[in-house]
């Protein structure tokens, strides 16, 4: 599919142009963007205003919107970030995020669905405490986890712990398939693994051989990862955030890298 890009400076300086369009939406089950459908209010009516906590955040996907029903936890909404893109902030010491997703993995080790995540994050902090962009109980086995910590480096976890690549970078563009590796090759979850940062490939090797056993997954935390004592909450900025089922070829892949670091200017 072609890209189609608009210059940051074709409409001045301190103005957004609009962006092309997102048009890689096969088998796309979430896509949260912070330019997008966010609300104040749980009903999706009141559009957010700088400074404001969300309650409702609009899923451009195929599934459900994410909802922090309770006021106190809610993530605050920003409007002057990447690019001049707003952004979603969260503070771990408030324990903001949001509900559970409704994204479901099937029992065992070896009985995972392929899946693969996009972000794009910024003022990523507080790493001792293990911020998660996606996660899971412990009693999954770590089927589901994209977080961060401080532990021999500032290292990018992926899946389980055992899949540790790269530096956590300010600001950053982070893509990680679960089902196949950097060559392409396609199989089980638990085999083959690809994780990206700033389109630059961290993690090529293939299997991992300390699986833990798996119990299935009803639903997938959301800025948080609630097997840590820390209780995981993401800790920073979110600007966008992508969850493909299955895995894409590098022409998807690529291209979608490149809208989203032409959008948040990471070339």
């Amino acid at each position: 599919m072609p890209l189609l890009f608009t210059s940051l400076l074709a409409a001045g300086a301190g103005v957004v142009p609009p962006d092309p369009p997102f048009v890689w939406t096969t088998n796309l089950l979430y896509r949260f963007s912070a330019s997008e459908a966010v609300f104040a209010d749980n009903a999706g009516l009141v559009p957010v205003a700088d400074l404001d906590p969300v309650a409702r955040w609009g899923n451009l996907g195929s599934a459900e919107d994410a909802q922090q029903s309770d006021p106190a936890h809610r993530p605050l909404w920003r409007s002057d970030g990447l690019g001049g893109h707003p952004y979603i902030a969260c503070d771990c010491s408030l324990a903001q995020c949001f509900e559970d997703l409704d994204f479901a993995q099937p029992a065992g080790s070896t009985g995972s669905a392929p899946f693969t995540v996009f972000a794009v994050t910024d003022a990523v902090a507080e790493l001792s405490l293990l911020p998660a962009l996606l996660g899971a109980p412990v009693s999954s086995g770590g089927k589901v986890s994209l977080h961060f910590r401080d532990t021999a480096g500032a290292q990018i976890h992926w899946i389980k712990s055992q899949m540790r690549a790269g530096n956590v970078t300010n600001p950053q563009l982070l893509m990680a398939a679960a089902g196949r590796n950097a060559s392409g090759d396609t199989n089980l979850p638990y085999a083959n693994f690809w994780l990206r940062q700033n389109r630059i490939g961290l993690w090529i090797e293939d299997r991992q051989l300390s699986n833990l056993s798996s119990t299935a997954l009803a639903s997938t935390q959301f800025l948080r990862s609630s097997g840590f004592s820390s209780g995981g909450y993401f800790h920073g900025h979110l600007y966008e955030v992508l969850l493909y089922e299955g895995t894409l070829d590098d022409t998807t892949t690529f291209a979608i890298e490149d809208w989203l670091a032409q959008r948040y200017g990471l070339l």
